[in-house]
């Protein structure tokens, strides 16, 4: 079952993708990807316009403000800026658009709670004050 996606999940994805900066390489020996949590089953972002890929990258820790990057198929290991782990690292859910209602808050004026006894609470909003004259009449 296809369900809408996080739009601000989904923006904050593609902003770090545009701000990724490679700063250096931290290793190119193959051993070593899993020091940096890059190993074949690591954390996979496919960056694709239609069918198309763009970018296959692993993404691993996060060590001083850099995040370690590994470009799929290659055992360079690079240091990154612009992009953290815990964007792209979440689950199904963590990507799904929970929203269940909207509505714009300045537009509701009353809430009413109904209770499971069936007693009624209704709060509504004061009216915005008339500012009025200025003081002094200016």
């Amino acid at each position: 079952m296809a369900y809408p996606a996080d739009k601000d999940a989904a923006k904050v994805a593609f902003e770090a993708l545009a701000k990724m900066e490679f700063s250096n390489i931290v290793s190119d020996q193959k051993s070593r990807q899993g020091e940096f949590e890059l190993g074949d089953d690591s954390l996979r972002v496919a960056v694709k316009k239609g069918d198309m890929l763009l970018a296959d990258l692993r993404i691993g820790k996060t060590s001083n403000q850099m995040t370690m990057v590994r470009v799929e198929g290659k055992d360079e290991v690079w240091s990154v800026s612009g992009l953290l782990k815990y964007q792209f690292d979440k689950d199904s859910n963590g990507w799904r658009d929970k929203t269940i209602v909207s509505f714009d808050e300045k537009e509701a004026e009353k809430l009413q709670v109904t209770t499971k006894s069936g007693a009624k609470i209704v709060l509504s909003r004061p009216a915005p004050r008339d500012a009025g004259p200025a003081p002094n009449g200016k």
